[in-house]
């Protein structure tokens, strides 16, 4: 019998998996957004991903993409990436 562990890395270890897939199909997509609304919405689905998988994987996939947008021409954007980053700097589970 399988038993589940509820505490709280392994929940983040079960559900790595599918947030990491969805996560590289969110990056990926990221990129090719030519719009700065789009730009501003991809960054709303990071923080709850961000929340399922580990830390390390956090600094690796997804703040290059983050850090990426503060470099961008609108002020909007940068303006989001900056919340971003300092949400995601708050999710630290370490």
């Amino acid at each position: 019998m399988l038993r589940r562990d509820t505490s709280s890395n392994d929940h983040r270890i079960l559900v790595a998996g599918p947030s990491m897939l969805l996560l590289n199909i969110l990056t990926a997509n990221m990129r090719n957004c030519l719009r700065a609304s789009s730009r501003i919405r991809s960054l709303e689905p990071l923080l709850p991903m961000a929340d399922q998988i580990p830390d390390e994987e956090v600094i690796d996939r997804i703040i290059p993409y983050v850090v990426s947008l503060l470099r961008d021409e609108m002020p909007q954007v940068r303006a989001a990436a900056l919340e971003t980053m300092v949400q995601l700097a708050s999710l630290s589970h370490s």
